[in-house]
């Protein structure tokens, strides 16, 4: 045991004690918060203003008065700002929306929504500099139309064409509702088309039917105004302002610390096993203590590294929960328990990837190892946003007892809002840790045999063969 310690300290300290570890650690969230900093930046610059005239053809007579009465640059300035805050929250939803359905790449469909808040942000404050041109109601659209090719962004031009016929605001009994017709420049913004589509020609259209139906719009449209209330969370410490993120957010914080702490020590100890085979150092390290005891101390030593990891991130998250006034969002069981479960995960891992670097000489001929083991570690990442969405479905309880997928599905159930109850957390971590212990005897024999033996790599029935042997 005692040199087993030995080993485990060394394998720390060599790992731990370095200015790449200390980096790796600080690293990465700075990178993210810079990111996001950089992100807000330059979501805040106006995009340049576009230039142009938007003509009309208001067959029915009534819709066009309307739209130069409200064809004004204050007008324009509020229809465009409101437009670009209810295009920046539309896209925030879409985002957590499709977060907690679990796309087929989740981190490709929150990066394009979040892109379309920064489109949205970018347009905020640029008013495009529009003059509306009523045409005659027997003016020809084919006409028309052809002017809007020639619009350019520095010289302007017609960049929009509204076609109203008179059925459109006077259908005939028992006919079809007609709507208008929008033709727009090619390769115009369609932030630029929108909030007069739907801002300015839509409600004037409405207007026109409503005045004609004998009611007077502006009393409709103050009793359709209704602000929606945002729901505020009642907790112990008091009422707060609610947050749906948090279902999602919190569970999700704990599969990935658990994630990035497994791999992070267990992708080391892969580094460290193939370049000290492969300088012979290996040799001289078994002339002194047994495989089994070179094995198990650099498997722990590593594992300290994914404790200080582990430990560092979420004492962050802790303190971050905490000066936000959402420390009750987390328990200290649920911190015990990702901790459980994390050293379950990282034996796993560290077995596999230290019996694949013993049995080869470089990390070349341990691609072709890595892959089939990768693919079968990765499944839990694809699964985590079912399993966050519906902690109690069947797909979550499948996989909460089925090594090597049972302590990142678990612990992402632990931190939703319907954990399991304690003997069920309990069980899922007896199967891990019995899964976590079988997997480091088998390395061992792994281990024994290929650490010692160069030459052609390994495949994987070779390695079950080996197993079977020692």
């Amino acid at each position: 045991m005692i040199k087993i310690l030995t080993v485990a300290q060394r394998e720390f300290t060599t790992t731990v004690f370095t200015r790449a570890f200390l980096l790796g650690l600080i690293l990465p969230p700075a990178l993210i918060v810079l990111g996001i900093a950089i992100s807000v930046a330059f979501s805040t610059e106006r995009a340049p203003a576009v230039k142009g005239s938007v003509a009309i053809i208001d067959r029915s007579g009534q819709v066009a008065s309307t739209l130069t009465a409200k064809f004004t640059p204050e007008a324009l300035e509020r229809l465009y700002r409101d437009d670009a805050g209810e295009q920046v929250s539309k896209a925030v939803s879409k985002a957590a929306d499709q977060a907690s359905k679990g796309p087929a790449d989740p981190v490709g469909a929150v990066g394009g929504q979040l892109d379309a808040v920064q489109a949205a942000a970018a347009i905020a404050g640029t008013t495009p500099k529009l003059t509306l041109d009523v045409l005659a109601a027997e003016a020809s659209v084919d006409v028309e139309k052809a002017r809007l090719s020639d619009w350019t962004v520095d010289q302007g031009g017609r960049l929009m064409l509204i076609v109203i016929e008179p059925g459109v605001v006077a259908p005939k009994a028992g006919g079809p509702i007609e709507t208008y017709q929008v033709f727009t420049a090619p390769k115009l913004d369609p932030r630029v088309v929108a909030p007069i589509n739907r801002g300015m020609v839509h409600q004037a259209v409405v207007d026109a039917r409503l005045r004609g139906a004998g009611l007077d719009p502006v009393r409709i449209a103050g009793l359709m105004s209704l602000a929606v209330p945002r729901a505020a969370e009642v907790t112990k410490q008091g009422e707060r302002r609610g947050s749906g993120a948090a279902q999602f957010i919190i569970p999700l914080a704990f599969f990935m610390l658990v994630w990035i702490s497994a791999f992070s020590g267990a992708g080391q100890l892969l580094n460290n096993t193939i370049e000290e085979k492969s300088n012979r150092i290996m040799e001289v390290l078994l002339s002194a203590v047994s495989p089994f005891e070179l094995m198990a101390g650099k498997i722990l030593g590593q594992l300290g590294s994914g404790l200080v990891i582990i430990s560092v991130y979420a004492a962050a998250g802790v303190f971050a929960l905490v000066a936000l006034a959402y420390a009750d969002m987390i328990t200290w069981w649920q911190i015990a328990w990702m901790m459980v479960f994390f050293i379950a995960a990282y034996l796993f891992i560290a077995s596999v990837f230290t019996a694949i670097g013993s049995a080869v000489s470089d990390i070349q001929e341990a691609n072709s190892l890595m892959t089939p083991a990768m693919l079968l570690i990765m499944i839990p990442m694809f699964a985590v946003f079912p399993i966050v969405q519906n902690p109690t479905g069947t797909l979550a309880k499948m996989l909460s007892f089925m090594p090597p997928f049972s302590p990142f599905a678990m612990i992402a159930r632990v931190g939703s809002n319907q954990p399991p109850a304690q003997w069920v957390i309990a069980l899922s971590a007896v199967f891990s840790l019995a899964a976590a212990v079988g997997a480091v005897w088998c390395a061992s024999k792994i281990f024994r045999i290929g650490v010692l033996l160069y030459g052609k790599p390994p495949n994987l029935i070779t390695l079950l063969k080996w197993v079977r042997m020692a």
